[in-house]
């Protein structure tokens, strides 16, 4: 019984050192031009996928603000009248010469 315990730690201590012997005399990897391609592509993706989440989390917060100050696509506001009151009054009357307009109608404006 001596004998098989002595043996087990004997090769249990050789053991790490053959893996060490076998990592310095073991073949390096080598890498084809094809390889090296493939890497530097994932690289730009990668960065350009970070590039593009950190674009989209920008969009997201700008499509809440505009839902949320009433200023979205589904809620738009009327465009506001960049006209002055004299250019107005020159319009509506132009609008009445023509019968657009009718002040005495019950749906008048």
């Amino acid at each position: 019984m001596m004998d098989e315990k002595e043996e087990k730690q004997e090769t249990e201590e050789k053991k790490p050192e053959d893996s060490k012997e076998d990592t310095d005399k073991g073949d390096k990897l080598t890498t084809t031009p094809l390889i090296e391609e493939a890497r530097s592509e994932r690289k730009k993706l990668e960065a350009a996928n970070d590039k593009k989440a950190e674009l989209l989390d920008r969009e997201e917060a700008m499509m809440m603000r505009q839902a949320l100050s009433g200023k979205a696509e589904a809620g738009q506001q009327a465009p506001k009248d960049t006209r002055t009151p004299e250019e107005k009054d020159a319009a509506y009357v132009e609008d009445f010469k023509q019968g657009k307009v009718n002040p005495l109608a019950k749906n008048a404006k």
